[in-house]
Formats: structure tokens, sequence, C-alpha cells
């Protein structure tokens, strides 16, 4: 029986809140499903010393267990395809077996926070991300078919806290965000290639847009105040997509 495990950032969260109704959907639900969400909350220690009592990674787990198939939803708010560390989180240990999927979904952070700001100390760009993200994860699941999934597209329209932050939370123009995300995909799936692993999965394809408008935005209906989530129905789709391409496996 496979164990498919996707590994995302907030966008793997959102994701993960259809796992439950598509499984139901699809096969019913009995005594041989299992479901379960767990929020989790970590310090980030500096080797013995906090850094700050505020300073925590959230993540989020959901995962279905069935006769069929394991399917479980790793969500990190945040992450991006450079700095996640797969050593952080213990469970990830579990993960590596001749019959686990592991499907990381990285990089839209990078995409809209990092890569735009090439004067930032350390800057890495497109290719050295993308070469580094994929190292990382083939040496940390050597045993297991490893299958990406390209950023979530760009948002037209995002929200974010420059006012306070400028470096951290950036307001990077659409365009220029666009043109980061189609560098990003291309060397993803030029690297794949080259080390002979599947193409990425497109989510472009499945929603079959190029970026995201703003009808296709989650908002809140008092102050239509945006944010860069998709409505759930769109994560349904997603969700199905990719199922259907681990199915194939």
């Amino acid at each position: 029986m496979k164990s498919i495990y996707l590994l995302g950032d907030s966008h793997a969260g959102k994701l993960s809140t259809c796992l439950f109704d598509f499984f139901k959907d699809k096969y019913g639900i009995n005594n041989e499903h299992e479901f379960s969400y767990e929020k989790k909350y970590k310090r980030v220690l500096d080797g013995k010393k906090e850094i700050s009592e505020y300073n925590y990674i959230n993540s989020s787990k959901t995962f279905i267990k069935s006769d069929i198939v394991n399917f479980e939803i790793l969500s990190i708010p945040g992450r991006s395809a450079l700095n996640f560390d797969y050593d952080f989180y213990q469970e990830i240990n579990q993960y590596d077996s001749e019959n686990s999927i592991i499907m990381p979904w990285f990089g839209y952070i990078d995409i809209k926070n990092w890569l735009p700001q090439i004067n930032l100390n350390n800057y890495k760009d497109t290719k050295e991300v993308v070469d580094i993200y994929v190292e990382n994860t083939m040496k940390k699941f050597k045993r297991s078919k490893i299958i990406f999934i390209n950023p979530m597209p760009q948002f037209e329209v995002v929200v974010s806290a420059n006012w306070k932050d400028f470096s951290k939370d950036p307001d990077i123009p659409f365009e220029l965000r666009h043109e980061y995300h189609l560098s990003f995909t291309e060397e993803l799936s030029n690297k794949c290639k080259l080390l002979g692993l599947d193409s990425p999965i497109n989510i472009s394809d499945i929603l079959n847009v190029d970026w995201i408008s703003i009808d296709m935005q989650f908002n809140r209906s008092l102050n239509q105040i945006y944010n860069d989530h998709l409505r759930p129905e769109f994560y349904k789709n997603i969700l199905s997509e990719i199922y259907q391409k681990v199915l194939t496996e």
C-alpha cells in the first residue's frame, strides 16, 4: 500500500482542509478510514539558547489512513524552499521507505518575498535556490519516490506588512513576482529532468491559469480583505489532480 506525504507551506495547510471531504466523496467513510488533524508549535532554538519566546514555528499535520492509501499533509506556513529544514521535524524521519511518495510543495515564499530582493546579504539566485531545494530533498529521502509540485502561481493582489519590515514582507510588483515564478518553475523542471525525476506537477495546468486573479482569492466578506490563498473549491481541484497523479505511479 502506498503512503503519500505532501510537505509544503500554508497552501498545503489549505489543501489539507479538503482531505477528509475528498476521501468521503470518493470512497465513502467507513471503519477502515482514520482521519486526524494536529497543530504543533515548536520554539526556535539556536543551539541551547532560545532566540525569542515569541519566535515559534507552527505546523499542522493532517492524514487519512485507509485500506487503499495513506495520505498525510504536513503544512509549515511561511517556509521557503531554500531554508526548509527537513531535520527540524522529527516525524519526517518516518516518511522514507520504498512504499512512500514524497511530494514537496515549496517555493511560493521564495518567489514572493526573497528572490526579487537581489540586494539582500548572501543572496542566492533562482538556480541556486532550486539546486539546494532539490538536493536537500533527495539527500533526506533516499528510498522514496519524489514528485515535486510547482509553487502556487503568484497572486495579482497580495497583502503585505511592508510598512513594518519591507525585507521580511515586501510589496513586490506582481509583474516581477510572476517573472520569478516562471524562472523558478523552469529551473525546477530542468533540475528534475537532469536527475531523472518525474516532471513537477504544474498547478497552473490544474487551475488552467498563469496567475491567480482576484476572483479566485479567499477574502473576508466584511471588509473585502484579500489574502494570498485560494477559495476552497480550487484547493479541492488541486488535491484531486494530485491524487490522480500518484495513483498512476
